[in-house]
């Protein structure tokens, strides 16, 4: 993990601050960071072990992400699928809240109710959506075309998903800062269907490199060096701390840089875009976030007395 000096936060902050107003993102397109591409079925991923991946971490993956499934309605609306995870209760998913609408209208999916989640456990079961009024009250107030920072979606299912310990968050909803470590773990990305088996989920670590501070953005909103293309939008990304895995972030856009295997980089667009677990997001899984910290109260004799005059006679 890279140290960084107060200075250099606030002016990756201010960069990143001033990328965010003028950024087109495209969901999650075909970018790869760095040399390599670190995309590798979950059991694979180089040391798993040396960051405290386990058997039982691993099928808690198999049973608690997957896909979440919108299938198209011909000829006028395309099918669209993402990734998913279960997150707080086996009866509901966070995802990208984009997976609901439509890519080339902006308007959302008239078929919200064929929907559905798949995991890798129970390959051929089927977790449909439970499509209430609340979720279409947030679906308006997600709308990714107008705020690329609320673009997430916590999503009910009519059934609990069998055998699933779902992920938990931290209920401090403290920010990351670069140079945390993620572990992605998402559903197939299509660039790399042919290269896997698909019969389990796909995993990568990579690092937070950059982060809008508050109050630019609503969530905390960070620029990582992830790969992906599309069906990586709603990865679920994990950190380790204190002996155990939270949900921290999930992965909503890349940058869509027209060069691969180029260095992360803000000024290239070279970059994979996720948002921080926290605030609002936590009070929809169902915890409440904490409170802001009471001010101090000064107390009486501030502030102290002054005596305003004292140099004027002091030249007298």
């Amino acid at each position: 993990m890279r140290s960084w000096t107060r200075l250099h936060l606030s002016l990756a902050g201010v960069s990143a601050c001033a990328l965010l107003l003028g950024l087109v993102a495209h969901e999650a397109t075909a970018t790869i960071i760095g040399p390599t591409d670190d995309r590798f079925e979950l059991s694979k991923v180089p040391g798993l072990k040396d960051i405290g991946f386990g058997r039982q971490d691993f099928e808690q993956a198999m049973a608690c992400t997957g896909a979440i499934v919108c299938p198209g309605k011909p000829p006028h609306e395309p099918g669209m699928m993402g990734s998913a995870a279960s997150v707080f209760s086996a009866n509901q998913i966070v995802t990208a809240a984009h997976i609901f609408f439509d890519n080339k209208t902006k308007q959302r999916r008239r078929n919200l109710q064929s929907c559905y989640f798949r995991n890798y456990s129970g390959r051929r079961a089927r977790f449909p959506i439970l499509v209430t009024r609340a979720f279409e009250e947030q679906l308006r107030e997600n709308d990714p075309s107008k705020n690329r920072g609320r673009d997430w979606a916590v999503v009910r299912l009519k059934s609990a998903i069998p055998n699933c310990k779902a992920y938990d968050v931290d209920p401090s909803g403290e920010w990351l800062s670069p140079g945390v470590e993620l572990l992605a773990v998402s559903h197939l990305h299509k660039d790399i269907m042919k290269k896997f088996s698909g019969r389990e989920p796909i995993g990568q670590r990579c690092t937070v490199r950059d982060v809008v501070p508050a109050p630019f953005t609503d969530l905390p909103f960070y620029f990582t060096d992830c790969d992906a293309d599309f069906g990586g939008s709603g990865s679920i990304e994990l950190v380790r701390r204190d002996g155990k895995w939270f949900a921290k972030a999930i992965m909503t856009h890349s940058s869509n840089s027209a060069v691969n295997y180029g260095e992360y980089s803000l000024g290239k667009r070279q970059f994979t875009i996720s948002l921080g677990i926290a605030h609002e997001l936590l009070r929809a899984i169902g915890i409440e976030p904490p409170r802001p910290k009471p001010l101090v109260p000064i107390g009486a004799g501030f502030p102290p007395a002054v005596d305003l005059d004292a140099h004027d006679r002091a030249g007298r």
